[in-house]
């Protein structure tokens, strides 16, 4: 009860300190606590500071057609321009955890932009979105409406945190963006694809569950190969009622399916890795092998790169970033963090204040890096 109650008031204190140091540890610290939904003093302390923030729906043109985006504009004058590219997930940009994320950093002063791409909100890992993360950077970049400056920054969730890494680094956009944040991304599709299949980290680290609805996403993207053409719509369809918890609808298909795609779906229902798994290993290589899907295999951005990665994650493992960074060190500027503070890309509640500043830490340089595009 005591650490409850003390937790959110050190908190308060820490941000309050990083105030007389410097604004830029001040807007860290006030987006930190905001993201936190603290109760109390400490809750309360964000809003004492934060900007007014306004919505407005947007049709970003790309090479495929217009995609709908949402601006979230602080008042005032922006002092810079955020893309946020959500995860896999049906909901697009009106997923429930995006928004009120778009909104607590449009609330210190940055313009936010979320694109919705199609293919993300299908659980699909393409091509298609990385070219579509590169227009939206390139149409924002030119927007004098909303912003002054040519350059904007990245952020990706998920799987688009990778893509979005890929995107900055194209020549179209390289000297038009500002810096690029990845939360719990990964770095090559492969080697996150080969954890999926088996729960094998990578150099010889041992065995950590996957999670099963990564595994599904995985599956999902893989299903056209792993059953006859006339099958893989519908087993497509019944990776993706699982996918959205319809469990009633997924063993609804499972009967009515054909072999193989029946069996399949029944190992989805039961979780069976064992089974799933060496299928996805078989045909990995073929869709992990394009190199607009991965940060490793692309050329590195001219960007500062930002890599925020939860340390228990079992959606993309944290040696994921670890290993990006390693990759990017040498090429352009890159800071890490894997932290017990979030659990793949939302955060928790903090357990030690060391934690705490590490975050608080790798914030500051973002907006700091953030402010420097104006």
């Amino acid at each position: 009860m005591k650490k409850r109650f003390w937790m959110p008031v050190a908190i308060t204190i820490l941000a309050a300190a990083a105030a007389l140091l410097l604004n830029s540890y001040l807007q860290a610290s006030l987006l930190i606590l905001d993201a936190a939904n603290l109760r109390g003093l400490a809750g309360q302390f964000p809003g004492w500071l934060g900007h007014q923030v306004r919505t407005r729906d947007v049709e970003v043109p790309t090479r495929y057609g217009n995609i709908q985006g949402r601006l979230y504009i602080p008042s005032g004058s922006p002092k810079a321009a955020v893309i946020v590219v959500h995860g896999l997930h049906a909901a697009g940009i009106a997923e429930e955890r995006l928004g009120p994320f778009a909104r607590k950093v449009a609330a210190r002063g940055m313009l936010v932009l979320t694109p919705e791409m199609e293919d993300l909100r299908h659980y699909r890992i393409t091509p298609k979105t990385t070219d579509q993360i590169e227009d939206s950077v390139r149409w924002l970049s030119e927007e004098k409406r909303f912003v002054k400056s040519n350059r904007v920054g990245l952020v990706g969730i998920s799987f688009s945190g990778g893509l979005s890494i890929v995107a900055a680094g194209r020549a179209s956009i390289r000297d038009r963006v500002s810096f690029v944040l990845s939360l719990g991304g990964h770095g090559d599709l492969d080697r996150t694809g080969k954890y999926l299949c088996t729960g094998q980290l990578p150099g010889g680290r041992g065995y950590w569950k996957p999670h099963d609805y990564a595994v599904g996403v995985l599956l999902l993207n893989l299903s056209d190969r792993l059953v006859p053409l006339s099958q893989s719509g519908q087993l497509a369809e019944g990776i993706t009622a699982f996918l959205q918890e319809d469990d009633q609808r997924g063993r609804k298909m499972i009967e009515e399916l054909p072999e193989p795609a029946s069996q399949i779906l029944r190992w989805v229902d039961q979780r069976d890795l064992a089974k799933v798994g060496p299928l996805m290993l078989s045909q990995l290589p073929y869709f992990a092998a394009d190199p607009s899907l991965s940060p490793e295999r692309s050329g590195p951005p001219a960007a500062p790169v930002f890599l925020l990665h939860g340390q228990g994650d079992r959606l993309i493992p944290s040696c994921e970033t670890e290993s990006l960074a390693k990759y990017l060190h040498g090429k352009t500027e890159v800071h890490w963090l894997i932290t017990p503070l979030i659990s793949h890309v939302e955060l928790e509640q903090p357990p030690k204040l060391r934690d705490i500043w590490n975050l608080l830490s790798l914030w500051e340089k973002i907006m700091r890096v953030a402010g420097r595009s104006t």
